[in-house]
């Protein structure tokens, strides 16, 4: 009886439009409690296609893209329904009118935004990130729970995840749909007849069309997984799904910002697996900073760190690819024709992808360890490889990095090697020495430990420094070409332009002086040590201490 009345104080609600939210929990409740009353379970599910039907109506002046997602929800219920009783030509009828207000929605959203394929695959991802940040709060609440029956108190949650998913299944459809509408439209043309640029886009689009389709399945897979109220497994499905969704993205993309998602992706696989090196990650009254989120796990990871390697790899064999054929076009010229500045252009690319291949090589070999140390699972030797990798990817995008860029990265660089030095005492305006032996004790050992590196490192950012300033003197004569093309009236910004370059000049070459001679600083050995002298000698004399220092790197005699 109760779950008759649950449904009946449900139906108030619905027709009388007072609370949409309180009516599909009332008949959530009753399709939930239905077990044998048939009825129920079909009435509730009907209608709650309806309690949709609503909420799109009231929104679908002022927010037609939510509409479109409530009458998605809708036909959903109303296919349940179908299903639940087959002979039902309410529930059939309803279906249809509900798909067709879909269709005709769609078709005029479409003109009013006109979206290309590249930001209708945005709008995948971004969709499935919020979903997936759900479903992390939801495995994370039933790991805290600890009973193995927990997932059945979140039986709201899982349905509407599950409903979710299967309107970014509907979502997928469409842009699988507008990518394989522009193939065929290609291939509909001669093989003979097509442009290279078109040839370039029929690849990308197959490209997108391989990952789209297998992140649909893996969509399907979550949403299957969520109906069991199995939170973990859905959680993973809906991840392996989005790096599909972002392979298929990366066939629109050029090699930098691949490597900027690459990187920024790395990063933080690297830091779910420093979470999950922790050793105690148990919970105490005091602090819980130190638990790991439960669906930070093994299998999580590996799927994660094996995505990244696949990804990084195409990168790779893509422009070794492209390459090969750069450099075959390069040798095919005659030695003494003139190269257009396209050609020029496409020399210097081609200099940067020489440099920036062995990084990316060097982060696949690094990426490939990291996935072999979680499955171990060593989570600390992992996050070292994991560091490694993300350095190479970071090297290689150096590699094509802007005159801008190329500054923020050295000046940021040098800030850290300054911030140090200054701790260290070691800046050229620092403070004088220290008096007590052992506060000189323990900076001489802080010196030893620390030199080597920072020499490393300002090494790096003075090669870094020499781009740069090749950078400027190739932007200086293009800007003063430029202006003698121009004539007797060039460009103010042209001019302005060019006037920031002979500024730079100057200055570039006094900071790579200064920075010249850190390195020198850095690379100076240090003097022996002092020997231990007698246990009844004072450690503060200054007549030994003034010996200790005659000769730098000399060795002072103990029996002296």
């Amino acid at each position: 009886v109760y779950k008759r009345q649950t449904y009946n104080r449900a139906l108030t609600r619905l027709q009388n439009s007072t609370d949409l939210d309180d009516a599909e929990d009332l008949f959530t409740k009753a399709r939930l409690d239905a077990a044998g009353d048939g009825e129920v379970r079909y009435r509730s599910t009907y209608n709650l296609g309806w309690v949709e039907v609503n909420r799109a109506d009231a929104v679908i002046e002022q927010q037609p893209e939510k509409a479109l997602e409530h009458l998605k929800r809708s036909a959903g219920w109303f296919r349940d329904a179908v299903r639940l009783r087959k002979d039902s030509s309410d529930a059939r009828h309803n279906l249809e009118v509900v798909l067709l207000r879909i269709l005709q929605l769609r078709d005029q959203l479409s003109k009013k935004d006109d979206k290309d394929l590249a930001v209708a695959l945005d709008a995948v991802i971004a969709g499935q990130r919020k979903t997936i940040g759900e479903l992390r709060t939801l495995v994370d609440q039933i790991f805290v729970n600890g009973d193995t029956n927990a997932a059945d108190e979140f039986r709201s949650e899982f349905r509407r995840l599950a409903v979710d998913q299967r309107v970014a299944l509907s979502d997928v459809q469409d842009v699988l749909d507008q990518a394989a509408s522009e193939l065929e439209t290609l291939e509909g043309k001669p093989e003979s007849e097509r442009s290279p640029e078109q040839n370039v886009r029929r690849a990308q689009l197959i490209g997108v069309l391989n990952y789209l389709s297998q992140g649909s399945q893996r969509l399907g897979q979550s949403r299957s997984q969520l109906r069991l109220r199995q939170a973990s497994r859905g959680f993973r499905r809906a991840a392996a799904g989005l790096n599909q969704f972002k392979r298929a993205r990366d066939q629109l993309r050029g090699p930098l910002e691949i490597l900027d998602g690459l990187v920024t992706d790395a990063s933080v696989t690297a830091r779910e697996t420093a979470l999950k090196s922790i050793d105690n990650p148990v919970v105490t009254e005091s602090d819980d900073t130190a638990r790991i989120p439960g669906w930070i796990d093994k299998d999580y990871l590996v799927e994660s760190q094996t995505d990244l390697v696949q990804r990084s790899e195409e990168l790779t064999t893509r422009l070794a690819a492209g390459l090969q054929a750069g450099l075959q076009s390069a040798n095919s010229m005659d030695d003494g024709q003139q190269p257009t500045p396209e050609q020029v252009q496409e020399q210097e690319f081609l200099v940067k992808l020489q440099e920036a291949m062995p990084h990316l090589e060097r982060a696949n070999a690094a990426m490939k360890l990291a996935g072999e140390k979680i499955e171990l699972p060593d989570y600390v030797l992992a996050g070292e490889k994991q560091a490694e990798a993300i350095q190479a990817l970071q090297e290689a995008r150096e590699r094509f990095a802007d005159l801008r860029s190329l500054i923020e990265l050295a000046y940021a660089e040098e800030s850290k090697i300054a911030g140090i030095l200054s701790q260290m005492d070691l800046l050229p305006d620092s403070d004088p020495e220290p008096d007590s032996a052992t506060e000189k004790s323990n900076q001489r050992s802080l010196e030893e430990s620390v030199r080597p590196m920072l020499a490393e490192v300002q090494a790096k950012n003075l090669q870094r420094m020499d781009r740069l300033k090749a950078e400027i003197d190739k932007q200086l004569a293009a800007a003063r070409s430029a202006q003698e093309d121009a004539g007797a009236e060039p460009d103010e910004q042209a001019l302005a332009a060019t006037r920031r370059l002979e500024l730079a000049v100057p200055l570039v070459d006094q900071a790579m002086q200064k920075m010249q001679s850190v390195a020198n600083r850095l690379r100076q050995e240090l003097p022996q040590r002092e020997p231990a002298g007698d246990a009844n000698d004072s450690p503060e004399d200054p007549g030994e201490s003034e010996r200790g220092q005659e000769t730098e790197g000399e060795l002072v005699d103990e029996g002296s």
